[in-house]
């Protein structure tokens, strides 16, 4: 009977320590998936950031090209002044 009660004991130690070991070891799988969690998080908001920076430059990008645009129709229409009155100065000689 003795020796039963031992075994029984000795079998609930064995089962206690394989809890703790589990234990830990869901406590250390939990850990990891937090800062797996916690990643993925600070890579959305940086992607948040990064998709409103580019947003930003494709808008400047916009504007500039307008820019270039307006100074090209500018210098254009200068060029274009510039020699009728070349002509015009020429042909009075």
């Amino acid at each position: 009977m003795r020796d039963d009660l031992r075994k029984n004991m000795e079998e609930i130690e064995k089962l206690e320590t394989n809890e703790r070991k589990l234990q830990i070891d869901l406590n250390n799988q939990i850990i990891a998936r937090n800062e797996a969690v916690s990643s993925l998080n600070t890579a959305k908001a940086n992607l948040g950031v990064f998709k409103d920076e580019y947003k930003k430059m494709e808008e400047s990008l916009k504007a500039t090209k307008e820019d270039k645009s307006n100074l090209s129709n500018k210098i254009n229409s200068l060029q274009v002044i510039i020699f009728t009155i070349i002509k015009k100065y020429l042909n009075v000689k």
